[in-house]
């Protein structure tokens, strides 16, 4: 694995690694990234992680990195540093009481796209569940980008609350909830987050209707509170479907593919 500071990332350094994965040195922080370059494709796809399954994976991880080559898009996977060496398998981006790792990614993004000259509205994040809701953070720290998400959380602590509670154990030893979400409420509401960046990204929520803790937990609040925060959710553009077998879980990988090629092959005007 090649390693290089974030200061210096230019095109050599991208092209002489694509198809690997790459630390990414930045304020005394390593980052890991995996980098798919396709050349002349309009789009440059960005994906976040959900919740990973440590009796099979360890990090860094790079979920969906194997449908790489089936997107007609270049493609760049990122590894959630908040789960590295803790007794948690899901970060949202958090990271540590003194940093915050998806601003982070965010800057990496953006540099990367930069780079390879993508405009920004040829950035696209895509996630589910916790990668849903960093795709929709770093589309709104992306002035112009668009995010696709699959069943995400909107309020992170509104997920499972074993999961959060050991995330707020793991992550902020010592500190009260109340005190938590206070201190960090920037790092755990995309409402927060899009008021305090005074920018609603172009978003494809996506939706399984038949998953009610995620309606109940995440898509009405979210759509309750947008006022209190003055976001205008023109922005956001819900499409529900409907699967009693799947749950939370995100729709399937043909699926996926289907839906993210023919929304690139149509330059989202069928939906933005």
């Amino acid at each position: 694995m090649n390693s290089i500071n974030f200061n210096d990332l230019n095109l050599e350094f991208i092209m002489n690694n694509n198809d690997d994965v790459v630390q990414i040195l930045k304020d005394d922080i390593d980052f890991y990234f995996k980098l798919n370059i396709k050349k002349n494709k309009r789009y440059l796809i960005a994906f976040s992680n959900g919740a990973m399954n440590p009796q099979r994976s360890k990090p860094p991880l790079f979920m969906r990195s194997k449908w790489a080559d089936d997107f007609d898009a270049s493609c760049i996977f990122i590894d959630d540093r908040t789960i590295h060496n803790k007794d948690i398998n899901i970060g949202w981006g958090i990271g540590t009481p003194e940093r915050h790792y998806l601003k982070d990614y965010s800057e990496v993004i953006i540099k990367i796209s930069e780079i390879l000259e993508y405009e920004s509205e040829n950035v696209v994040y895509y996630g589910s569940s916790a990668g849903g809701f960093m795709s929709i953070a770093l589309a709104s720290y992306q002035q112009g980008s668009i995010a696709i998400a699959n069943n995400p959380q909107t309020y992170v602590h509104n997920y499972l609350p074993a999961h959060v509670e050991k995330m707020y154990n793991s992550l902020f030893p010592g500190l009260e909830k109340g005190e938590i979400l206070k201190k960090y409420s920037n790092r755990f509401s995309l409402l927060n987050i899009m008021s305090k960046n005074k920018n609603i990204p172009k978003t494809i929520y996506l939706q399984n209707r038949l998953c009610k803790s995620d309606i109940n937990m995440h898509l009405k609040p979210f759509f309750q509170n947008a006022d209190k925060f003055n976001v205008n959710i023109k922005n956001i553009n819900v499409v529900i479907y409907n699967n009693e077998f799947s749950g939370h879980n995100p729709i399937g990988k043909e699926k996926s593919l289907n839906y993210i090629n023919n929304l690139i092959t149509n330059d989202f005007s069928m939906i933005l």
